[in-house]
């Protein structure tokens, strides 16, 4: 293992050590933290927002974890893995445009070591699936359904609706979030009024 003078850490083999920084003009000023090398165990996708209007983003963080020990008792996960070649498909390609941001990593939330950008491109749902493989002995995958609406808007009055006392008017709007794919039994509408 590697550390630059900028404190980038380059991982060039497996296992653990610690990297010590210190002031050059004050070594009192001084302080140590631990680094594990350790191949890839487990991928998931952290809970997040997996629905959005067609023309949004939706950020997909991913959490890899990895065995710190020799026994496989204690997985932690990774601090940064934007460089590990991760395959990624879906199920219909033509609702999202998925890619992973290779962005700054303090942008990647805490237990995630990297962010999938999901573009909505057309109304629907698709399921995510990301892929890591390293020769025979490394192999995982992780799967999300996301989904995208069209915007709400009115249809009928587009604007403005008056009526006459003792009389009613039926509203129409279009789009909007659809049943969710995975359980619609949840889905509802919900109409409020606001008087003016």
């Amino acid at each position: 293992m590697g550390v630059a003078g900028n404190g980038t850490v380059q991982a060039v083999a497996r296992g653990s050590t610690f990297v010590f920084v210190a002031d050059v003009k004050n070594t009192a000023h001084c302080n140590q933290t631990e680094v594990h090398v350790v191949p890839p165990a487990k991928m998931t996708f952290l809970p997040s927002v997996v629905e959005v209007q067609v023309g949004k983003i939706l950020s997909l963080p991913l959490q890899i974890l990895g065995y710190i020990d020799k026994d496989k008792s204690e997985m932690m996960p990774f601090t940064d893995c934007r460089q590990l070649h991760i395959t990624i498909s879906l199920s219909d390609p033509s609702i999202f445009n998925v890619s992973i941001e290779r962005g700054d990593i303090a942008a990647v939330p805490e237990g995630a070591c990297l962010v999938l950008t999901a573009l909505a491109l057309n109304p629907g749902s698709t399921r995510v699936t990301v892929s890591y493989s390293y020769g025979r002995s490394i192999s995982m995958e992780a799967a999300v359904t996301v989904a995208t609406y069209l915007p709400l808007v009115p249809v009928d009055p587009e604007s403005l609706a008056i009526v006459a006392l003792g009389t009613h008017k039926v509203f129409l709007f279009e789009g909007g979030p659809l049943p969710w794919v995975l359980d619609r039994s949840k889905f509802f509408n919900e109409s409020t009024c606001r008087l003016m």
